[in-house]
């Protein structure tokens, strides 16, 4: 059996992918996932599916889904949802779920980064974020634990395209440029700021790159009364020391 939850929750256990059309059925198997081998409590579940004037019949109302995503997945011994005081685990192999594959992707490409191979870094981060159909638990409520795991997703998202560009950014340059114009209109963010002045002075606009520090130097101003950090002022010296020792040898 596999899960995807980056998007709808569907699962696949032959050919093909289904959606589990029972929105109950679907939230306890998701929280089930996103717990994958650690016993869910019973209280902790019925807090989940009702988070509010849960029925007095909610105990057996998780049993009855239970029963029912066993059927549909093929578990008829409950060897893969298990039943163990005080609550049930769902028994599924590591990578099985594509939000599982997805934040072992976006590690291995942060540790490709880190020891220099930008072109092994740019695989993985990429393989990893193609793995996003849509918001992540798409088709459940926003409250409790799936809002949690939501968050969480999306915040490891942001940090994989903060990465992969990195990598690109040494791997090619050039072609992150409008990317990250647009990105950098959008907030002002330092980092962001950042990864588009480096874009541009390994692209060969130096000029360019001292021109987006001091656009975002006066946004800065009037918006917070604030400079931009060490980082940022410290990229802009390097630019700069790198462009008068050109200017000096004679180097264009």
């Amino acid at each position: 059996m596999h899960v995807r939850l980056l998007g709808p929750v569907e699962v696949r256990t032959a050919e093909r992918w289904e959606p589990i059309t029972a929105a109950k059925q679907r939230h306890l198997l998701a929280l089930l996932v996103v717990h994958r081998s650690r016993t869910v409590p019973v209280p902790v579940l019925i807090e989940e599916l009702w988070p509010v004037d849960p029925p007095a019949t909610a105990r057996a109302l998780v049993r009855n889904y239970v029963m029912r995503l066993r059927r549909l997945l093929g578990d008829d011994d409950g060897s893969v949802i298990v039943y163990g005081p005080p609550g049930y685990r769902l028994d599924l192999p590591p990578g099985r779920s594509d939000a599982e594959l997805f934040r072992a992707g976006v590690a291995a490409g942060r540790r490709a980064l880190d020891e220099g191979d930008a072109v092994v870094a740019v695989r993985h981060l990429r393989a990893a974020l193609s793995l996003w159909r849509a918001v992540p638990l798409a088709d459940l409520p926003g409250e409790g634990m799936v809002g949690v795991v939501r968050r969480e997703l999306e915040g490891v998202r942001d940090a994989g395209r903060e990465l992969l560009i990195d990598a690109r950014l040494v791997t090619e340059p050039a072609a992150v440029v409008p990317e990250l114009r647009v990105l950098a209109a959008q907030s002002l963010r330092e980092y962001r700021w950042g990864q588009l002045m480096r874009a541009l002075w390994l692209s060969g606009a130096p000029a360019e790159a001292l021109g987006c520090y001091g656009r975002l130097r006066a946004a800065m101003a009037q918006r917070y009364g604030a400079e931009p950090g060490p980082h940022l002022r410290e990229l802009r010296d390097r630019i700069r020391a790198r462009e008068r020792g050109r200017t000096t040898t004679g180097v264009r």
